[in-house]
């Protein structure tokens, strides 16, 4: 293959004749192919968070929060939060309200709070998935390196902070 000097990166004529000689699909195919497994994947994971949404009663934990939510209104909450709630924490029930107000005030409608927003991180993972697997490693995209290494790796120089790049 011939290398352009210019913008030091393999010629698209060339990157399509080394993939037919080896044998290999098409990009486009590829990236459909993944695409097609990683939403796949997302509509498993919704399937078994929503199944059975509804089905037991609430758990103790859940029911404290139900019943903050279901207040008149912020005040009263940030009131009763003191009242029955050991932890004090008002964000989780405010939002909680909120939700409630636009969907009901229904156990299921409760639950659906916590699996939209348990579901929402994994969709945003399958799409920065997608998104690597079909940019060249190297090229600056999402699918390059990245800058920041895991906290539990070491670092490679003397003095340098744990999990970043030196």
């Amino acid at each position: 293959m011939r290398l352009s000097w210019r913008t030091q990166q393999f010629r698209a004529a060339d990157r399509q004749d080394s993939t037919a000689a080896l044998g290999m699909p098409e990009p486009w195919i590829h990236r459909a192919a993944v695409t097609g497994h990683l939403l796949l994947i997302l509509l498993v994971a919704v399937v078994l968070r929503i199944r059975g949404l509804d089905r037991y009663s609430l758990w103790y934990d859940e029911v404290v929060t139900m019943r903050l939510a279901r207040t008149a209104n912020p005040a009263a909450l940030i009131q009763l939060l003191g009242q029955i709630d050991g932890t004090r924490a008002p964000l989780h029930p405010l939002i909680l309200q909120g939700w409630l107000r636009l969907f009901g005030t229904s156990e299921l409608a409760g639950r659906s709070f916590s699996a939209v927003f348990g579901i929402s991180p994994f969709s945003s993972f399958i799409g920065w998935a997608s998104a690597c697997s079909m940019s060249r490693p190297g090229a600056g995209g999402p699918g390059s390196r990245p800058s920041v290494r895991p906290w539990f790796t070491t670092p490679r120089k003397q003095g340098c902070t744990p999990g970043w790049s030196c």
